[in-house]
């Protein structure tokens, strides 16, 4: 993403300005909201991390 941004891509495809514009104003939104946001704290991450390991040891054994 930060090569995006930077705008190293540039040369290999024409810009899309209506994708470009929805994705810069969405990351814009987050860059200002995100610090006010709460966190879902650290029993949240325990839930996540032990269903995304069921969920690999249900697919791969």
């Amino acid at each position: 993403m930060p090569a995006n941004r930077a705008g190293e891509e540039l040369d290999i495809e024409p810009r899309i300005s209506a994708i470009n514009d929805f994705l810069e104003a969405g990351i814009a939104y987050y860059e200002e909201a995100a610090p006010g946001m709460r966190t879902a704290g650290e029993r949240q991450d325990r839930q996540l991390d032990e269903l995304f390991r069921s969920a690999l040891a249900e697919v791969w054994g």
